[in-house]
């Protein structure tokens, strides 16, 4: 093999790689950022079905019939800007840990130990909210209940 055919395979290597590395790069960040939206998606879900669900338990707690579908299609009636601020709050805090105990407690019916891990994880601004938003959609319907500590 001569030496331009011998560079010229290496040129067409160098090429092939260069393309490769760009494909792989492209790839990463394209599953990167997608897996993020999916992930968020996916945690923002279970975090609306799990305050569904704890809303749903905290006003039966008080002798009330309330189904979670009834709590659900509350809250999507809800005005945007509370719909963001419910969102921004699950966000905050929504991980596999967190659903799993929230979900425990309201599956036991557990309301003080729920409103004790929401003392301890939310801020006051957010624990704030969240009475704010009970007030504001639920109370007149279904009575007053205190969620901050």
């Amino acid at each position: 093999m001569s030496r331009s055919e011998h560079s010229s395979a290496g040129s067409v290597i160098l090429k092939i790689l260069t393309v490769l590395v760009i494909i792989a790069v492209i790839a990463f960040l394209f599953v990167f950022v997608a897996w993020g939206h999916i992930k968020k998606a996916a945690v923002s879900y279970v975090g609306e079905k799990v305050a569904a669900e704890v809303i749903e338990k905290a006003i039966t707690s008080t002798g009330i019939d309330i189904s979670s579908q009834e709590v659900e299609a509350k809250i999507d009636s809800f005005e945007e800007e509370d719909k963001e601020a419910i969102s921004q709050i699950i966000d905050n805090h929504a991980n596999s840990e967190t659903i799993e105990r929230i979900s425990e407690y309201a599956a036991e019916g557990d309301m003080k130990s729920a409103a004790k891990y929401a003392k301890e994880s939310l801020s006051q601004e957010e624990i704030d909210t969240l009475q704010d938003m009970y007030n504001k959609y639920f109370s007149g319907e279904y009575g007053n209940i205190n969620i901050n500590p």
